[in-house]
C-alpha cells in the first residue's frame, strides 16, 4: 500500500514538472517574439532637418568719444571743426587725404568757404599744384552743381594760383580729373580772355618741353585736332629740347611734318637728333618716315655755307651706331 502511495506521488511530481518546465519555455518563446517585434528595423527613419540662423555678430557699441567721421555730411559741423580736423594734413601737404575728408564730411553750402581757407593757410606745406588738386577734385565732385563749381574755380583766380608753371591743364591732368578738364579750359578761356588754342598751345609746349606725352595726349583730346603747323612746331621743339621721343608716332599721326626745315637752325628733325646723338629719337623719326638722305643748305649772310645730310652728319657727330643704322636703313653718301 505505501508502495503504491509512493508511486502516484511520483507521479504527479512529475505532471507537474513537466507542466511547469512547459510553461516557462512557452512564456519565453512569448516574449522572444514580442522582443522582435519591437526591435528596430535597420532603416532608419527620415528626420528633420531644421537651420537655425546663427546670430549676426552684434555691432560694436558706440564709442562715448564721438568722432568728427560719425558727422559726415553733417551741417552742425563748423568751419572752424573741420578745419580743426584737417590742419593736421594740410601741414604735412597730404592733398589726397584732404580730398577724401572734405568729400565725406564737408556739406556744399561750406566747402568753398573751407577751401579758401586752406587754400590761404599760411602754416600749409601744400605746393601750388596741391591747393589745384584739391580744388579740381573738389570742383568735379560738385561737378553737377553748377554754382558751387564755378566758385570752386574761381578762388584759383581770387588766390593768385593761375600765373605760373606748370599751366592749369597740364596740373588738371596730373589730378586725374578728367571731366574737369574741358570745365578748366573754358574757366581759363574766360578768366585770361585767351583763345581756347592758345590756352592749349601753350599747355602742350610745357607737355613737350616735359617729356609729358600722357599729357599731350589728354589736353588733345579736350580740344580741337592740332593744326598742322602747330603739331610740326610742337615735333621741332621735342627734337630742340632733347626730350623722350615716345610722343613722336602721335604728333606725326595728328599732322607733324616729320621732314621740315625748322627755320632758326634750318636742319631737319632727324639731323637735329643725329647731332644730339639721341639714337631713340633718331630711330622714331625713320620709323615715322624721317627721309634718310634728306640734303639741307645751311646759309648765313645770305650765302650758301655748307650741306648737310643726315649720314655726314652722324660722321660729324662721331656716331657710329647711329651712322650704321641709317646705312641700314639705305642711307647713301
Amino acid at each position: 500500500m505505501k508502495t503504491k502511495y509512493c508511486n502516484i506521488r511520483m507521479a504527479l511530481v512529475f505532471c507537474l514538472g513537466f507542466s511547469l518546465d512547459t510553461g516557462l519555455i512557452h512564456s519565453m518563446n512569448v516574449a522572444k517574439e514580442a522582443k522582435e517585434q519591437i526591435k528596430p528595423t535597420s532603416k532608419k527613419e527620415p528626420t528633420l532637418k531644421t537651420t537655425i540662423p546663427l546670430p549676426k555678430k552684434a555691432p560694436p557699441a558706440p564709442s562715448e568719444k564721438k568722432s568728427i567721421e560719425a558727422n559726415e555730411k553733417d551741417d552742425t559741423l563748423t568751419l572752424d571743426g573741420i578745419f580743426n580736423y584737417i590742419r593736421g594734413l594740410i601741414t604735412t601737404g597730404a592733398d589726397e587725404a584732404i580730398i577724401n575728408v572734405l568729400k565725406n564730411i564737408c556739406v556744399e553750402e561750406k566747402i568753398v568757404a573751407i577751401l579758401t581757407r586752406i587754400v590761404k593757410e599760411k602754416n600749409s606745406t601744400l605746393s601750388r599744384e596741391d591747393k589745384l588738386n584739391i580744388l579740381f577734385s573738389l570742383a568735379q565732385f560738385y561737378q553737377n552743381k553748377t554754382k558751387t563749381k564755378k566758385e570752386i574755380l574761381d578762388i584759383i583766380k581770387r588766390e593768385n594760383l593761375i600765373e605760373s608753371d606748370p599751366p592749369l591743364l597740364i596740373i588738371a591732368v596730373d589730378s586725374k580729373n578728367e571731366k574737369i578738364i574741358p570745365h578748366v579750359i573754358e574757366w581759363d578761356k574766360k578768366h585770361t580772355g585767351e583763345k581756347k588754342s592758345k590756352i592749349a598751345k601753350n599747355s602742350l609746349r610745357f607737355a613737350v618741353k616735359s617729356s609729358l606725352s600722357k599729357h599731350l595726349k589728354e589736353i588733345h583730346k579736350h580740344i580741337a585736332p592740332f593744326e598742322e603747323d602747330h603739331a610740326t612746331e610742337l615735333l621741332l621743339l621735342l627734337v630742340k629740347t632733347n626730350q623722350k621721343a615716345d610722343a613722336i608716332p602721335f604728333l606725326v599721326k595728328h599732322g607733324a611734318k616729320v621732314n621740315a626745315v625748322d627755320k632758326e637752325t634750318q636742319l631737319t628733325p632727324l639731323i637735329l637728333a643725329i647731332k644730339k646723338r639721341n639714337f631713340e629719337m633718331v630711330k622714331k623719326l625713320v620709323e615715322a618716315g624721317a627721309d634718310v638722305n634728306q640734303r639741307v643748305k645751311i646759309v648765313k649772310d645770305k650765302k650758301l655755307h655748307t650741306v648737310e645730310t643726315p649720314l655726314w652728319a652722324a660722321r660729324d657727330a662721331k656716331d657710329a651706331k647711329i651712322e650704321i643704322y641709317l646705312k641700314q636703313n639705305k642711307a647713301k653718301d
